[in-house]
């Protein structure tokens, strides 16, 4: 066993949480049934098809039944039927109010910030309350499969949705730990355990006295122990460590702008304002400044100052010895301030490195500045804000997001396997609802789609996916998706989606012989996929020079009806 010396835990890389979990609980009779299911040179047995109920299996280790049943729940709450998760419905109760769109209108995000249009005629997702702003508009905040949004009360209409559920049958998933309460509604735990966990926070401060009535302490222990252990770490400028602390530029909105974030007091033994002469260069001969151009500080706890005001008079309390290549003018006006450098000793290459070197030194100092002049109060202020902005995101637990779906058993030479990655990429597009795959080469990114593609319809979700890609990879797809048969040895070679009943629209680029053949005014079958190469999808319409915000909503347009 030679060839295994060296190596070691920390050179193997960890496990992923899903793979430790199903290797924790690994059963030597599951791993004997695998093989099993291989006869001769690998050919499988069991069957064509790999059926929904073993794929749960096989690739939900670690999800307890009542966490499957809270994600269906939620999933259907928000439009998607779930068809195939029949066994996990919940059956009682009455349903949610959906919010379907009546005219053209706008969505925002919780901060009130634009996110796109919506349209008449679009289902966005469940009410989860009514809002009055100052101004006295209604807004309907609605739980969509891409999130929360906020849309205007006039421009929709309520209708009754599809997912029913008793409050005892929700309350004793709660109690469970499958299902997590956040200002007014019940999110399962992958989504709980989402976003900004400091808005999370302070959610559960709002929500926690009716947690407690209605659930208990238990319960709202879970709650906090969920965001405690999603939150990232903390990040502070009172770290020794300066490459460890928070990233604030000196330039920021964060340093400059007072309503962001400002102070109104300093620690007196890191900053003698008394020391504080202000100076600037005139081509090159260095002059203190006039009263009009000086920054001038009483630190009295009223008067606020921003990050970067009070950085400037700190730079000019240094000595030299602080200053590595740069100076307490060149940062100040030539970095922070934004003033030309007029000096006619300096060639433009001279002013270059001299705006450089400041630039360097000044966000060096302002680590330092953050580090030692702020007061403690300040600083927890700081880090507080800052993390709150900048260091809150908490990404999906995939391991925790159920997938489920039929497949050929064999693919290409064997027995169908997908990958920890390839699984934590279809999570993501099921919890995110859309989404990019950035995987690096040779990850999986077209077995990841492919199979991403097998959820969607086998939940219902998408009846008609329509599936546009570089001509070169065109066959590769094919193949990939229903299989083919190997001209050589005659023996058909399967596809992930071999056998389902799944069919393919080769529509390949739309060419004038093809688009004879093809009935383009009828509707495309239901599971069916659309295959289509950029040259094809350009002679529907989608050329380059449609504007980007046209293009989106001529496609919502015109495959609406294929969505349904």
């Amino acid at each position: 066993m030679s060839y295994l010396a060296g190596l070691s835990p920390s050179t193997l890389g960890a496990l992923s949480p899903y793979r430790s979990h199903a290797l924790q609980h690994v059963d030597l009779s599951d791993l004997l049934r695998e093989r099993a299911d291989l006869s001769g040179l690998g050919r499988a047995t069991g069957g064509a098809v790999m059926p929904f109920e073993e794929v749960v299996d096989r690739y939900n280790k670690g999800i307890s039944r009542a966490e499957i049943e809270a994600w269906v729940w939620y999933k259907r709450s928000v439009g998607v039927p779930m068809t195939g998760w029949e066994s996990y419905f919940l059956h009682g109760g009455s349903t949610e109010q959906r919010v379907e769109v009546v005219k053209e209108t706008v969505l925002y995000d919780e901060r009130m910030q634009e996110v796109r249009a919506a349209y008449a005629g679009e289902d966005l997702g469940k009410l989860v309350r009514t809002v009055e702003r100052a101004s006295g508009q209604q807004l309907h905040a609605v739980r969509s499969a891409g999130g929360l949004y906020l849309i205007a009360a006039e421009a929709c209409r309520l209708s009754s949705g599809k997912a029913k559920a008793s409050e005892e049958e929700l309350d004793a998933l709660v109690k469970e730990g499958a299902l997590f309460y956040a200002g007014g509604e019940l999110l399962p735990l992958p989504i709980f355990c989402f976003g900004n966990m400091y808005d999370r926070e302070l959610q559960l401060q709002a929500d926690e006295q009716e947690i407690l009535e209605r659930w208990g302490q238990a319960v709202l222990d879970r709650h906090k122990e969920e965001i405690a252990r999603s939150k990232p770490e903390l990040m502070t400028v009172t770290n020794p460590a300066e490459n460890e602390r928070p990233v604030i530029m000196a330039i920021s909105d964060f340093a400059s702008d007072l309503d962001t974030f400002h102070i109104t007091q300093v620690r007196e033994e890191f900053m003698d304002v008394e020391r504080a002469a202000q100076f600037k260069k005139v081509n090159g001969a260095i002059r203190q400044k006039s009263s009009k151009e000086t920054i001038f500080m009483r630190f009295d706890g009223d008067r606020k100052y921003t990050l970067q005001e009070v950085f400037i008079v700190w730079l000019y309390t240094l000595s030299q010895t602080d200053f590595a290549k740069s100076s307490a003018i060149d940062i100040a006006d030539y970095y922070l301030l934004g003033k030309s450098l007029r000096d006619d000793r300096l060639s433009k290459e001279e002013k270059a490195e001299l705006k450089a070197a400041a630039r360097e030194e000044g966000e060096r100092l302002f680590s330092r500045f953050l580090h030692e002049v702020l007061t403690f109060e300040d600083q927890q202020r700081l880090d507080y804000a800052w993390n709150r902005l900048y260091n809150a995101q908490a990404d999906i637990r995939y391991h925790k997001v159920p997938i489920g779906f039929e497949c050929s058993r064999v693919f290409k030479s064997g027995v169908l396997q997908i990958t920890d990655i390839q699984r934590e990429g279809v999570a993501f597009m099921e919890a995110l609802g859309a989404g990019i795959n950035a995987f690096d080469v040779g990850v999986g990114k077209t077995m990841t789609a492919i199979v991403t593609l097998a959820h969607a319809i086998h939940s219902g979700k998408a009846k008609r996916p329509l599936v546009v890609v570089p001509k070169p990879t065109y066959k590769k797809w094919m193949n990939e998706l229903v299989g083919f048969t190997d001209k050589r040895t005659g023996e058909f070679v399967a596809g992930v989606l071999s056998h389902t009943g799944v069919t393919i629209n080769d529509w390949s680029n739309l060419g004038t012989q093809l688009v004879k053949k093809l009935p383009l005014n009828k509707q495309v079958p239901e599971r069916s996929i659309t295959l289509l190469t950029y040259e094809g999808f350009r002679r529907l319409g989608f050329s380059q020079d449609v504007s980007e915000e046209r293009f989106v909503v001529t496609l919502y347009r015109r495959f609406r009806r294929c969505r349904r």
